[in-house]
């Protein structure tokens, strides 16, 4: 394996993620708000996880919130907190899971190759 590759299991990639939630701060719906209804976030779903691969992909953390609804930023928060949660739960797949990241890169952008990893792997263009 290359050098500049490094692996992270489960509990290194929490830490990575709770970097890239710092920094772009307006990801995280403010929970006073409430989340949109169940019904709302599936149907925003598929938006949100096109949002979370457009980030991973162009490394663009800002000016998002002036072009993305406020239920599609609300339900990207959720599958990111969710994303997380998973990867502690013991009884999760995610737990279980290690990925290969740019050892050389700052954190957030070790845990956006660890998000398009996943969505890729979970909606492949096959």
């Amino acid at each position: 394996m290359d050098k500049s590759i490094k692996t992270v299991d489960s509990h290194a990639a929490f830490g990575l993620m709770v970097n890239l939630i710092q920094a772009i701060p307006w990801i995280v719906h403010n929970p006073s708000l409430g989340l949109p209804s169940v019904s709302m976030r599936n149907e925003r779903r598929s938006e949100a996880i096109t949002v979370i691969f457009v980030i991973c992909r162009s490394r663009c953390l800002n000016g998002w919130p002036p072009r993305t609804h406020a239920d599609t930023r609300a339900t990207v928060s959720y599958l990111l907190m969710d994303f997380m949660v998973k990867l502690k739960d013991p009884h999760a797949d995610l737990s279980r899971r290690s990925w290969h990241v740019p050892a050389d890169q700052p954190a957030y952008i070790q845990a956006l190759e660890i998000l398009e990893s996943e969505v890729l792997r979970s909606h492949p263009f096959t």
